[in-house]
C-alpha cells in the first residue's frame, strides 16, 4: 500500500495500514453517510496510482448529524474550520445525498461554498464528485442544476471527447452514476472550462477547468463492485420507485467495468 490515512474511521478501526510519514498529503471532504464505506473505497482507488501520500478526512463543522455515530465521526475526523490554514497536494470533495434539495437548503452550505472558493489557492489540484461537482459548478459559474425524472442510476461508458492529459490511455471511460440531479449546462460553456468526457444520456461526465487544476465528476469513480447492487437493494426495500441499475447486472452477474478506467483517471490527476 502506498497510501494511508492520518485519521478516519478505517484508521480508527485498524482496517487500513498506518505510516507516519508521506510526501504527499490528500485532503478528503466526506459527505457521504457511509463514512467508513467511502474512506475504503477512496484508500482503495488511490493505492493504485503508485504515489507515497497521506490522507486527512475532514467534515464540514456546519453540518448537523442525525446518526448516532455523530460523536465519532467529530473524534476520528478534522473538522474544515481546522483545516483553512493549511495547503494540500490535492483535495477530494465526496457526493452527499442531499441532491433533492435546494442548494441553500443544505445546512453547510455556507461553508460549501467557502471551501470552493478555498481550495482554489491552498490545492494544487481539486476533484469534486457528483453532487459535490453540482455545488461546485453553481459556485463557480452558476450552472443551475435539476431534479431528473428518472434516477441516472447505473454504469455509462463516457466518450473521452478531447486528448486531455487526464484521460491518456483511456479509450472509454465506464462510471456508476448515482443522482437524482443533473447539470443544465448553457449552450456555450465558460471560457474556462470545458466537457472532457460525455455520455449522450448524461449532462457530462466529466469536465475541467483551465490547467485541469479544478475536475469535476459528475459520477462516482471510486464505487466498489457491489455499491450499485447494495444502493439498489436500499431502495427497494425503502419501498421506493427505482429501476435496475443500467449496464450493470450481465446475465445475474456483476462484473467491475469501471475499476481499471477509474484508477487510471486518478492516477492522471494526480502525476499531470
Amino acid at each position: 500500500m502506498t497510501v494511508y490515512p492520518t485519521n478516519g474511521l478505517a484508521r480508527w478501526h485498524q482496517l487500513w495500514p498506518v505510516k507516519t510519514e508521506a510526501n504527499y498529503q490528500i485532503l478528503i471532504v466526506n459527505l457521504m453517510p457511509t463514512k467508513q464505506v467511502t474512506e475504503l473505497q477512496f484508500l482503495n482507488l488511490l493505492a493504485h496510482t503508485n504515489l507515497n501520500c497521506q490522507v486527512t478526512f475532514a467534515y464540514p463543522s456546519s453540518h448537523h448529524f442525525k446518526n448516532t455515530d455523530a460523536s465519532l465521526i467529530k473524534q476520528t475526523y478534522q473538522p474544515l474550520s481546522q483545516i483553512w490554514g493549511r495547503s494540500f497536494d490535492a483535495l477530494i470533495v465526496t457526493g452527499a445525498p442531499v441532491e433533492k434539495l435546494p442548494f441553500f437548503a443544505v445546512d453547510y452550505w455556507h461553508e460549501f461554498c467557502h471551501l470552493v472558493q478555498w481550495s482554489q489557492t491552498h490545492c494544487e489540484r481539486v476533484i469534486f464528485e457528483c453532487w459535490a461537482t453540482l455545488a461546485a459548478l453553481y459556485v463557480q459559474y452558476r450552472i443551475p442544476k435539476t431534479t431528473c425524472s428518472q434516477k441516472l442510476f447505473g454504469i455509462y461508458q463516457g466518450v473521452c471527447a478531447t486528448s486531455n492529459p487526464l484521460l491518456q490511455g483511456l479509450k472509454a471511460l465506464p462510471m456508476p452514476q448515482s443522482r437524482h440531479s443533473k447539470l443544465l449546462l448553457p449552450t456555450v460553456l465558460p471560457a474556462d472550462l470545458h466537457v472532457i468526457a460525455s455520455h449522450p444520456q448524461l449532462d457530462a461526465m466529466v469536465l475541467a477547468s483551465h490547467n485541469n487544476h479544478t475536475v469535476y465528476i459528475t459520477g462516482h469513480p471510486e464505487y466498489s463492485t457491489m455499491t450499485l447492487d447494495q444502493e439498489y437493494r436500499r431502495d427497494q426495500a425503502q419501498h421506493q420507485s427505482i429501476l435496475p441499475p443500467t449496464n450493470y447486472y450481465q446475465h445475474h452477474q456483476i462484473i467491475n467495468t469501471w475499476q481499471t478506467a477509474s484508477q487510471t483517471l486518478y492516477r492522471n490527476w494526480l502525476q499531470i
